[in-house]
């Protein structure tokens, strides 16, 4: 499935929820660089979209974990050197995005 918006429809550092068919992604802009992933923090299960939007990261609300936006992966653990026990993280879900002219493209597998 795809769906398509126009660049100026997606707010500018503003986590943007939308449903692609069943799949609900969430859209993050940055300038004219957009990203669409997973609702949800690979950690926990938190809303991952309630997060703060650094350069090209976004970092979870819940335990502050914080996430590549280019390639999903964490780049900070928070308190893994205090707590042995603390679960380490997959990446998040991203979807691939194409942009044509000032519309941006979503696929969902």
């Amino acid at each position: 499935m795809r769906a398509c918006l126009s660049l100026n429809d997606i707010p500018e550092g503003i986590p943007m929820k939308v449903n692609i068919g069943t799949q609900l992604v969430v859209i993050i802009r940055r300038g004219s660089k957009v990203w669409a992933i997973s609702p949800y923090c690979p950690h926990r299960g938190a809303d991952i979209w309630k997060g703060d939007i650094v350069d090209e990261t976004i970092r979870c609300y819940l335990h502050g974990y914080i996430y590549d936006l280019n390639t999903g992966a964490p780049i900070l653990i928070p308190f893994s050197d205090k707590y042995s026990g603390w679960r380490e993280t997959g990446n998040l879900i991203r979807f691939p995005v194409d942009e044509y002219g000032g519309e941006v493209c979503i696929t969902i597998p």
